[in-house]
């Protein structure tokens, strides 16, 4: 397979994983994390990774993109808790699972209700 067509393929298959995840959705709490800031490239350049328009899946229910204020090769690594990005991940996990609970408990007893025909 030439290197053209692998991309297209690899595409295609990208396009339709994307075109199946909208439908579904709803069923999870979705954060797309993008870096805000280009990572250094060859010959002096910097380039984003992944921009805003690469991380965000369209058509998602209930999405929320997080821009990670710096570049992409250290957009995981935080080296303290005082640290931007260390921040904002730390706080979306934070709101996320103290709703959880509520998120459990509701679809708990949704599915009691189907099993039981009520």
């Amino acid at each position: 397979m030439t290197g053209c067509s692998k991309l297209l393929s690899e595409t295609r298959w990208l396009q339709q994983q994307l075109g199946q995840y909208g439908p579904i959705s709803e069923e999870f709490v979705t954060k797309f994390a993008f870096e805000q800031y280009p990572t250094a490239a060859v010959l002096g350049h910097s380039i984003l990774i992944v921009p805003y328009t690469s991380a965000v899946v369209p058509g998602a229910a209930d999405a929320e993109p997080i821009a990670i204020p710096t570049d992409y090769i250290k957009m995981g690594k935080f080296g303290l808790k005082s640290d931007p990005g260390y921040k904002t991940v730390s706080g979306h996990l934070r709101v996320m699972a103290a709703r959880a609970g509520d998120v459990v408990g509701l679809r708990w007893d949704i599915e009691g209700r189907i099993n039981t025909g009520m």
